[in-house]
């Protein structure tokens, strides 16, 4: 008996001992299992939030995707009206197109017309067609053909003045120059004459003719540095077109005395 009741305090107190550690493992596992349960909560509210922040993302979105195809629904009519009207002017245009080509063809046609009834005019040919045809003519034609003549005297008149100024550029491109050289040439040379005596005798407007043995003396006394040769080389070819007459008798009475001393010595 008492063995049996010592059996039996012992199973109680290891059902007590074992009782107590499911005890304790329970409540570690509930713990565990609750902050399992909180992360994953937290976990879930976290996602669901982004799921809402995505949601009204794709709403933002699909609002602008809704404005943009508006838009383009928008573009795309006007794009339509416009090729529309596109159509329609390029529809008139060829008509004008088309009423031009005939316009220019008439023109054309009258023009040979009013040619050949030139020609029959001039030429003295007269029929009963050119008659009636000259009488038919359109006073829009006929002004249209003064109008031409008009232009064509107006081109001629320019041309004509174009040439007038070329000539006038020309010249005093060119003359004007040639002038003011000559006028330098007979500056110089009415101080050569003035040095050299000996050119009294060629002009009337320089003294007597007959000039004195001392004077030619000093001219042959002057023309060892050479300059009557120096201005003679120089002034060679001033008087190729003759416009300045008195330079040039000036330049034969310089040849002749030079002749003249050449054949004394």
């Amino acid at each position: 008996m008492v063995n049996s009741k010592e059996i039996e305090l012992d199973a109680n107190e290891k059902l007590e001992t074992w009782s107590d550690v499911l005890d304790s493992v329970e409540d570690e596992l509930y713990s565990t299992y609750l902050d399992r349960c909180t992360s994953e909560k937290q976990v879930l509210e976290r996602r669901e939030n982004e799921a809402v922040s995505k949601e009204k993302v794709l709403k933002t979105l699909e609002e602008e995707l809704d404005s943009k195809t508006k838009n383009l629904n928008t573009r795309e009519t006007e794009l339509d009206f416009r090729n529309r009207s596109l159509g329609e002017k390029e529809i008139e245009l060829a008509s004008k197109e088309k009423s031009l080509k005939r316009m220019e063809d008439r023109l054309k046609l009258k023009r040979m017309e009013n040619d050949l009834l030139k020609s029959k005019s001039l030429s003295g040919e007269e029929d009963e067609l050119g008659i009636c045809s000259r009488n038919k003519l359109n006073p829009k034609e006929t002004m249209f053909q003064a109008l031409e003549n008009e232009l064509y005297n107006l081109r001629k008149a320019v041309e004509s003045r174009e040439n007038e100024l070329a000539l006038k550029l020309k010249d005093l491109k060119y003359g004007k120059e040639d002038d003011i050289f000559r006028g330098k040439l007979s500056n110089l040379l009415s101080e050569l004459v003035s040095e050299h005596k000996f050119l009294y005798p060629c002009t009337n407007e320089f003294g007597s003719s007959n000039p004195s043995q001392s004077t030619e003396d000093n001219i042959s006394s002057k023309r060892s540095g050479n300059s009557v040769l120096d201005f003679r080389g120089s002034f060679g070819d001033m008087d190729k077109d003759g416009r300045n007459s008195r330079s040039s008798s000036k330049r034969s009475c310089i040849d002749a005395k030079i002749k003249e001393e050449n054949e004394g010595s």
